[in-house]
């Protein structure tokens, strides 16, 4: 598989905020469609509409945005930065089977989508985790979620 051209990053300006705030707004409050050459109205699809929404979420907050297809490949230090983690423990991740990958030459890739799989499960788990303890130390009662009065 050939690594895809990215796009560059896109970013608004602060004095475009209000104008993306309206066009959230009206985004979210009609039917969205395109004008076409004729006059006529071309109903978004769905998922076109879900990425406008999306990139107009992070743009509103400053953020900037890039579009990239999800099967985009990576090196691993790459993917360590994605995942907030050392290139040796993805490396390790790699070779336990956690991730797939595939080798070009001698350098191991992986898939932008198997990387945010791998995060997303991995985030799921910690969730699941620490709801976990909070239960059990409220059942301990080593921790009140209602403070004390004073």
């Amino acid at each position: 598989m050939a690594t895809s051209a990215v796009l560059p990053e896109i970013t608004a300006s602060a004095n475009e905020g209000p104008q993306l705030r309206e066009f959230a707004r009206m985004l979210e409050s009609h039917q969205a469609a395109l004008i076409g050459p004729s006059g006529g109205k071309i109903p978004l699809p769905g998922p076109i509409y879900k990425v406008l929404v999306s990139a107009l979420r992070f743009l509103e907050r400053g953020e900037g945005v890039m579009i990239l297809p999800s099967t985009q490949e990576m090196t691993t230090q790459s993917a360590a930065d994605l995942l907030g983690v050392s290139r040796q423990y993805v490396v390790q991740l790699l070779e336990e089977g956690k991730i797939p990958f595939h080798k070009v030459g001698t350098h191991r890739r992986v898939s932008m989508k198997d990387v945010l799989e791998f995060r997303r499960k991995r985030d799921n788990r910690r969730k699941q985790i620490l709801g976990e303890i909070a239960r059990e130390a409220v059942e301990d009662g080593t921790y009140d979620l209602i403070p004390p009065s004073e």
